[in-house]
Formats: C-alpha cells, sequence, structure tokens
C-alpha cells in the first residue's frame, strides 16, 4: 500500500504482500446519473481510494450529513451491485469507521433509518472506532476522517496510528468522507505530511454552505485534503 506507507513509515520502507491486480472491484449497475457517491464509487474501482468532500463548516462531533453520507455511500455500493473479483460484495465485508463512539453510533443510526425505509437490511454492516475495527479486514470500508468539522485539533485528533489503522483495514477500497478543512483546524491539517488532492469533481447535492459536495481522487495521504468554493 503506497500511500500507507509513504504517509506513515516513510523511514520503513515495505513491499505490500499483493498487487492491484490481486483485488479488482467492479459494479454489475452502471450509474443512471452523477451522484456524488457514484463519482467516488467510480474513483474507487479506478484506484482503490476516494474521498468525497462536504461544505467546510465547523460541526459536533456526531455530524448528521457526515453520518448520513457514510451510510449513503456505503448503500450505494451495495444498489450498484459491487463486485469483488467477480463475486458479490456483501454487506458483511464492510465496514465503516470513525474516531470517537458517538461518530460509530451517528453512523448506525442512520443505517437503521435507511433499513426501516427500504425495508431491507443494511444491519450486516460493521461500524466501530479505530480501536475497536484494529486488526481487522474487510473488501470494502468507509472512513469518517478525524478532523472533519473540527475548530481545533487536539492530540487525539491528530495521532497518526488511529488514522493509519483507519485507512488500512481494506482489501479492496477505502472512500473517506469529510468536511472541508475550514478555521484553525485547517491550518494544522496542511501541516501535516502528505501531498494535496487532485480535485475530480464538485456536484450539487449537500445542505449548508454553498450547496456543493465534492468527490476527489486521493494522491497522497488523506490527512491533507483541499477545498475550492
Amino acid at each position: 500500500m503506497p500511500l500507507v506507507e509513504k504517509a506513515f513509515y516513510p523511514f520503513y520502507p515495505f513491499t505490500s504482500g499483493t498487487k492491484a491486480a490481486d483485488h479488482v472491484l467492479t459494479y454489475r449497475s452502471a450509474a443512471h446519473r452523477t451522484t456524488p457517491q457514484d463519482t467516488v464509487l467510480s474513483r474507487a474501482a479506478e484506484s482503490s481510494w476516494g474521498l468525497l468532500e462536504l461544505p467546510a463548516r465547523h460541526t459536533l462531533d456526531d455530524d448528521p450529513e457526515v453520518a448520513e453520507a457514510l451510510a449513503a455511500t456505503a448503500a450505494r455500493f451495495l444498489e450498484r451491485g459491487a463486485l469483488v473479483n467477480g463475486e458479490s460484495l456483501a454487506e458483511s465485508r464492510i465496514a465503516i469507521g470513525a474516531a470517537r463512539t458517538v461518530q460509530a453510533d451517528a453512523v448506525r443510526a442512520r443505517l437503521a433509518a435507511r433499513a426501516r425505509l427500504a425495508a431491507r437490511g443494511l444491519t450486516a454492516v460493521t461500524v466501530e472506532t479505530a480501536n475497536r475495527i484494529q486488526g481487522r479486514k474487510f473488501d470494502v470500508t468507509l472512513v469518517w476522517h478525524p478532523l472533519s468539522g473540527r475548530q481545533d485539533a487536539s492530540a487525539f485528533h491528530l495521532e497518526t496510528g488511529r488514522l493509519c489503522v483507519l485507512l488500512s483495514r481494506h482489501r479492496f477500497a477505502c472512500v473517506v468522507v469529510a468536511r472541508a478543512p475550514a478555521g484553525p483546524a485547517s491550518a494544522q491539517q496542511s501541516g501535516l505530511p502528505g501531498r494535496p488532492t487532485e480535485v475530480s469533481g464538485r456536484m450539487a447535492g449537500a445542505s449548508g454552505g454553498d450547496g456543493t459536495l465534492g468527490a476527489q481522487r486521493t494522491q497522497g495521504p488523506l490527512l491533507n485534503f483541499t477545498w475550492s468554493p
């Protein structure tokens, strides 16, 4: 995993035991319209990574829009009939990771609400904190960025080991969901190691801010992400 190696182990290079060709993500159905989720799903299939970016805003830890975006993206993988090496992606092989318990609880609530409305289960999706998900592996993971929506960045939120765990639980794809940086916390974010991301598209759809969502293809560590209004 070159991204994880460069971001977290620059002085301890290692070689991954598998190559990109060993983990192929495809979809049974094509997207009939362009949505932020479909754009990031396409990027995840191409590169194994994706960043779904919401408008910049300071929020509480249990940001309902980030929770909903994570639930919607997990549901979209299943709606599109995601295939991992040609086999159907099972709900139990999807995980959503967060830094705080309150965030995991918020995502579970959104998944449960979707399950009730759609009369179909999303209950098999694993939702846990980084501490509880450590050591486990899944085909697809979604990550709540630890600095998303924060006005400050404490040692807890800047702890790279926690983020390393969140970014290394997947076999086929990892999608990070985050608000664009704003205020003092963004200055701390920009000082963290990593290369900027390459913006691949921005689409209307999120409430608040200027009402836009962005889907990005990552080229470097996701500690450092960009926003342009």
